[in-house]
């Protein structure tokens, strides 16, 4: 399959000037700097690159739904006898800060989280650039190699 995709894009390359090639980040966005793979001396400026949205920070609004049981008996129990100490409670939901402001020797705060389902309608999630310097990125030259389009972020 490998051999088949290198021909394919070998032959588009022949008649529309259209290159695909390995790169590697050499400045991370926003500054955005690339080398081509096997050429050092080429670097390639941020004002001739073009980054798919996917690889950079951006905001989506999604709904998200769970509808699986958690049953959380992660919540620990809290005892502070000394005034106005922070503590906090972590388990199935976001940490809650508590702050003790007596002089009590204990205070109980063992909880339990139940969430049977859980939907979000239109939540906005917002992606991290992950885009680092030494990364290998798949890229398109096209215009005689005055552009280069970054496809996406090779793993391997």
């Amino acid at each position: 399959m490998i051999d088949i995709i290198k021909k394919v894009s070998s032959q588009v390359a022949k008649t529309s000037g259209i290159n695909i090639m390995e790169a590697i980040i050499t400045k991370e966005p926003p500054e955005i700097e690339i080398k081509i793979k096997n050429n050092d001396k080429l670097i390639i400026p941020k004002d001739l690159i073009i980054v798919s949205e996917h690889l950079l920070e951006h905001t989506r609004i999604a709904t998200i739904k769970m509808v699986e049981h958690i049953d959380s008996e992660t919540d620990e129990q809290l005892t502070s006898p000394i005034s106005g100490t922070s503590k906090t409670c972590q388990g199935a939901m976001p940490p809650i800060n508590f702050t003790f402001q007596g002089t009590g020797t204990s205070l109980d705060l063992t909880h339990k989280h139940i969430l049977e389902t859980f939907t979000m309608e239109d939540g906005e999630i917002t992606f991290r650039c992950c885009l680092k310097e030494g990364d290998k990125v798949m890229v398109i030259a096209f215009e005689e190699g005055q552009k280069y389009y970054i496809m996406d972020k090779v793993v391997s």
